[in-house]
């Protein structure tokens, strides 16, 4: 008998996990939160003086377009509108679509190590809420949070998630072999940078805005604290666990991982666990929310960036540069 006779014809995942109903459940449920948080609005913005505003995912696209932020509007309108849509019709084709086992793990790859970007405009409405409180005393411009946040937040972390679900559907599926990456002496010094970066931007103030007589300073203490005030509990747990908490820990143990590799030690089962948690590590994305907040507050209030913007920036940096040179070569 020939080999190709041999051969089976490429199957769809369902196919290999005929009792998994769950998986198409949680699928459905993430496109209703995500329809839900891009068509409600997400944002209410008061100041004195002008009209209240609310934004939704895709008012806040037009918003920037409008003040002159072509770029940023077109990034924002791709990691949170064509991004999470686009994933979660990847996730179904994986689910439903025959495919060979090679095709359907790098497509999973690949939606895991992109997919915390889709939690941009969460960060965006967390970072406005924050640093547009111009007065403690007197209302000179606010941010509350809409339902819509929640629903796409929520939408978020839950394709996170099934995108693990169905890279482990897979693996059970059809196992292959997966490769773990040799780290150098740049993995050693990078990840600790970015950790003291981070460590530092939490006690020097992000942005500084001024509208008048009033001023607000951002700082990310303050701001979860603000939060807190605020009622948006849920706000402040995602800011801190994703931004500050994950990343934290991302830095150290990959420094940690690195210089242990050089000394001759095998850390490989560790390393895959750091690939999926830099996956959720997310002070990368936060940073490019700093900067669309800083777009839409300069349409109300003048807004400048001391120390603690740059430093986060730094830990951004560290965090991509690292997240780039494990995930090309390592497939977890």
């Amino acid at each position: 008998m020939s080999s190709k006779a041999t051969l089976q014809p490429p199957r769809a995942l369902r196919e290999h996990c005929p009792g998994a109903w769950a998986f198409p459940t949680a699928l459905v449920l993430t496109a209703a939160c995500l329809l839900a948080g891009q068509v409600l609005p997400g944002v209410t913005l008061e100041a004195v003086g002008r009209e209240t505003e609310r934004y939704s995912v895709m008012g806040g696209v037009i918003n920037l377009w409008d003040l002159g932020h072509p770029l940023l509007s077109t990034i924002l309108f791709c990691f949170s509108i064509v991004f999470p849509t686009a994933k979660l019709l990847a996730l179904g084709w994986i689910w439903w679509r025959p495919m060979g086992a090679q095709a359907r793990a790098n497509l999973s790859h690949w939606l895991k190590a992109l997919g915390k970007w889709s939690m941009l405009d969460t960060f965006v409405v967390a970072a406005l809420i924050g640093s547009v409180q111009l007065s403690k005393f007197i209302t000179a411009a606010q941010a509350f949070a809409e339902p819509a946040v929640y629903f796409f937040a929520t939408a978020i972390l839950l394709s996170i998630a099934l995108s693990f679900w169905v890279a482990r559907l897979a693996e059970g599926a059809e196992p292959r072999p997966r490769a773990v990456p040799r780290l150098d002496l740049s993995l050693v010094v990078v990840p600790w940078v970015g950790a003291a970066c981070l460590v530092a931007g939490l006690f020097e103030p992000l942005l500084l805005i001024e509208k008048d007589v009033f001023e607000n300073v951002y700082a990310l203490p303050e701001s979860l604290v603000d939060l807190v005030a605020a009622g948006e509990p849920f706000l402040v747990t995602v800011v801190a666990v994703l931004v500050l908490l994950l990343p934290a820990v991302q830095f150290l143990g990959l420094g940690l991982l690195a210089l242990l590799q050089l000394r001759g030690m095998n850390v490989d089962r560790l390393l895959r666990w750091w690939v999926a948690l830099e996956r959720w590590a997310m002070v990368d994305v936060y940073f490019l929310g700093l900067l669309l907040v800083h777009s839409r507050v300069s349409n109300i209030a003048a807004v400048t960036r001391p120390a603690g913007f740059w430093l986060v920036a730094g830990a951004a940096v560290a965090s991509v540069y690292a997240a780039a040179r494990i995930n090309r070569r390592a497939v977890a």
